[in-house]
């Protein structure tokens, strides 16, 4: 079962966020992203699959530009 209530949601990513967990996943994610860079290089490289993961890495820049906890639509009715 999922909460509706806006408030509920937003408090439970403050605690998410407080205890380090955004961060921790921010750092494990640019971690993960240099060993695929490594590993396409090691395999002889490959343009387009390097192309694909830089277009992915906008999350992180999305992500910097934008407040997690005002992430949601105020509006929304459901999740």
């Amino acid at each position: 079962m999922r909460t509706r209530d806006i408030k509920t949601k937003e408090y439970l990513l403050s605690l998410v966020e407080e205890g380090g967990g955004i961060q921790m996943t921010r750092e494990l994610l640019h971690q993960l992203e240099t060993e695929m860079f490594r590993e396409i290089e090691r395999l002889g490289g490959n343009p387009q699959m390097v192309a694909l993961i830089r277009d992915l890495q906008t999350w992180d820049e999305r992500e910097q530009k934008t407040s997690l906890t005002g992430c949601y639509n105020t509006n929304q009715t459901s999740n």
